[in-house]
């Protein structure tokens, strides 16, 4: 049997398990290492409110233990110990349903439990790091080659620099791809009269998120950027080349800065 080469974490709930894994592994962790500042309130407030919103994406409904379910459905034929290595990387994310990591930094409470607790958090990263190994290795002996861009996902869990935009991305990349509307003219579709233009409204705050998605974040193509943020892949391909145009134009003429 041919390897399968795709990344589909849309339509294949395993695919999906492994980037739920890297995501919350990304998150807790940005959220641990802001929470070393605690004179920069403003900065931890923000990063507990962003790590609320990954909560609420992750575990809405219907949830991990349905995606436990649908992995170890799609997974019925494979040999191994293909259920335990699915279990125990849904139990690690679902550990997460709690008010964790703490907040700050134990030199800011002076509280030796408190202290203990967050460095034993120190290695949950790695935690997360050999789950998503064993995932990994379940797909391969099954016949995946798995996507460079996936590879490489692993060392954002260390990088507290990842934005919540492209966690979101990230997650965007699990929805159903979006329903094309109908042609204009078509049944049950709008026409544009005759004396009337059809115009395509652009977003350029859209088309920036786009382009920064498509240089930071590890994509292995168009169509995996387009699913993340659930646009077609020639929107995706029309805003890269409307940015494209916008930042050449805003170039200094003989690579001067006006003053």
């Amino acid at each position: 049997m041919p390897p399968h080469e795709s990344w589909e974490p849309h339509s294949r709930p395993i695919h999906k398990l492994i980037l739920t894994l890297d995501v919350v592994a990304i998150a807790v962790n940005r959220f641990r290492q802001l929470s070393f500042r605690p004179e920069e309130e403003n900065l931890v407030c923000r990063s507990g409110e962003e790590w609320a919103e990954i909560k609420s994406r992750v575990f809405a409904e219907p949830g991990i233990p349905r995606l436990v379910d649908e992995c170890i459905a799609e997974s019925h034929s494979w040999s191994g110990d293909r259920v335990k290595v699915i279990e125990d990387a849904a139990q690690w994310i679902a550990d997460y349903t709690l008010d964790w990591p703490e907040r700050w930094h134990p030199r800011a409470l002076n509280d030796v439990e408190h202290e203990k607790l967050f460095a034993a958090q120190g290695e949950h990263p790695f935690q997360a790091r050999e789950h998503r190994a064993r995932l990994l290795r379940l797909l391969a002996l099954h016949g995946e080659n798995i996507p460079l861009s996936v590879e490489r996902r692993e060392k954002l869990a260390f990088d507290c620099s990842v934005s919540q935009e492209a966690l979101l991305a990230f997650l965007g990349e699990a929805d159903p791809p979006p329903t094309m509307p109908p042609a204009a003219g078509a049944a049950g579709g709008s026409n544009v009269g005759k004396n009337q233009r059809g115009r395509n409204r652009t977003n350029p705050k859209q088309d920036i998120r786009i382009w920064d998605g498509w240089k930071n974040d590890h994509y292995a193509d168009f169509a995996a950027l387009a699913r993340a943020f659930g646009i077609p892949k020639s929107e995706v391909e029309a805003a890269m080349e409307r940015e494209r145009k916008r930042r050449k134009k805003s170039e200094p003429e003989n690579g001067v800065k006006p003053a």
